[in-house]
């Protein structure tokens, strides 16, 4: 390995069990079937510091920009079939095992199978979603647009599964507001408030228990994370305001000049496949957490013990029908670990171990009190730094905060709201920052690169997102 063989990503702290099923993503047999390329599909995990190979971030751009200017689609739409192919895969899937007393041996093999392949479109997204929005940046610029022009590229085409659930939590809340069946939407007491709307209207509880069953996906990413509740749904209709539409939609398309208008479409498809295949990763997350518990027990492991397994360990147990691992072994990875690929394999370093590959991959500490990056969101704030890289760290985040991530996912979303800014390293025009941001309408910065890196919990910042600059105003004592 060389150092400038990877790019750095950013901070995501992973279970063992699902970092696993990032390695080896690049799935060439399909490849030709979808008009994508050969990749390498290597990656490296090194405590919580995600790189990617950088041969195929620099190919991917490179595909881009020439599709850009061919005006072709040919690429992007083999990306979409590819998601709409694996994401149905992993559905069904999800459902057989939902629907079974106990998963077989080969029904977990297909389901990690199925994760590890609807990686490669996942993976794929990050570099041309990266590479088309500079190209269209700067096409913007050359034509001397209105900035605000950025926007008709990050709707996505149709909605998401949690863009209905807000609707419907919205009709819920309209419900039980026009039927005086409840005063305050606060989740303390939330026991009473359900038996005092049971009491008076059995048909509007049933929608609040149906709602929460339909999504308790809803909370869960790779593998953890915390399931939707009631408690979570009157949280989020307390913020709900039916009154407007948190996203104006430019519908004046006549004054994009005709290299732009084509890949619009295209954009707002990205839009929608990128977010649909986080939720429906979600979704098999839950039916992960759901259903391992069943298994795992019978090996004397708990499930936040387990996920630190490899995919492989757990089937080999799974075989033997008892522990293939030691807990002391676990325990350790749990600590901090590292998967480092070779020869077309990958295996697992801990401790001291994860040390001597830093020198291979990570850039050495950044400093800077600006940091710059693009407006996805806008508004000025100033707040105090909340840096998140797991679900385990959500529960800091205060209302008013300036949350900071190397990335959002759905899994966030309820820390989100009560942040009073997002930054984030990567995402794009079409990343889960960039829509969410303006579905709350919180000020949002994507797209940084080194926001994780320079700086930490309890900065003072200001959060510039008219022109996408943040400050350090007050570094905590470090």
């Amino acid at each position: 390995m060389k150092q400038k063989g990877y790019k750095y990503l950013g901070n995501y702290k992973l279970p063992t069990l699902y970092c696993c099923l990032l390695q080896n993503w690049a799935k060439n047999n399909l490849a030709s079937k979808y008009n994508l390329p050969n990749l390498k599909g290597k990656t490296l995990y090194l405590d919580g510091h995600l790189f990617f190979g950088k041969r195929d971030w620099d190919l991917l751009g490179k595909i881009t920009r020439e599709e850009f200017h061919q005006k072709s689609d040919k690429f992007f739409e083999g990306i979409f079939r590819l998601m709409d192919k694996q994401t149905k895969k992993i559905l069904a899937i999800s459902q057989k095992i939902r629907s079974q007393k106990e998963a077989s041996y080969q029904d977990w093999k297909t389901f990690f199978k199925a994760i590890n392949h609807l990686e490669y479109p996942w993976i794929v997204v990050l570099p041309v979603s990266d590479e088309l929005e500079k190209l269209i940046r700067d096409t913007i610029l050359k034509y001397k647009l209105p900035a605000k022009m950025m926007d008709a590229f990050r709707i996505p085409n149709k909605k998401t599964p949690i863009l209905d659930q807000k609707e419907e939590a919205g009709k819920i809340k309209k419900y039980l507001i026009c039927n005086g069946l409840i005063k305050s939407f606060d989740s303390g007491n939330i026991s009473k408030k359900l038996e005092k709307i049971l009491k008076n209207d059995k048909l509007a509880y049933k929608k609040i228990i149906k709602h929460v069953e339909k999504y308790k996906w809803f909370g869960m990413m790779h593998f953890w994370g915390e399931p939707f509740s009631t408690k979570k749904l009157f949280s989020q209709m307390e913020d709900i305001d039916n009154s407007r539409d948190t996203v104006n939609k430019p519908n004046n398309y006549s004054a994009f000049p005709d290299n732009l208008k084509w890949i619009l479409p295209i954009t707002q498809k990205l839009a929608y496949w990128r977010n649909y295949v986080a939720e429906v990763c979600s979704m098999a997350s839950y039916v992960f957490y759901e259903n391992f518990p069943k298994v795992i027990e019978k090996f004397g492991l708990n499930y936040e013990m387990a996920i630190w397994m490899t995919p492989q360990e757990f089937l080999e147990s799974l075989k033997a029908k008892k522990s293939q691992i030691s807990k002391e072994a676990l325990k350790a990875r749990k600590k901090s670990y590292g998967i480092v690929s070779r020869k077309g394999d990958f295996f697992v370093v801990v401790g001291k171990e994860i040390n001597k590959y830093f020198s291979y991959s990570k850039l050495s500490k950044i400093t800077s009190k600006i940091i710059r990056g693009n407006v996805a969101c806008s508004g000025v704030i100033r707040g105090r730094v909340k840096k998140i890289s797991s679900p385990d760290e959500l529960g800091k985040v205060k209302r008013g905060d300036v949350f900071v991530a190397s990335e959002t996912t759905p899994d966030y979303v309820f820390a989100l709201k009560l942040a009073g800014a997002i930054i984030a390293d990567n995402g794009g025009i079409t990343s889960h920052a960039a829509i969410i941001s303006r579905e709350l309408n919180i000020p949002c910065i994507v797209g940084t690169k080194i926001a994780t890196e320079v700086l930490e919990d309890g900065d003072l910042v200001e959060v510039d997102a008219n022109n996408g600059i943040i400050k350090i105003i007050n570094n905590k004592k470090r």
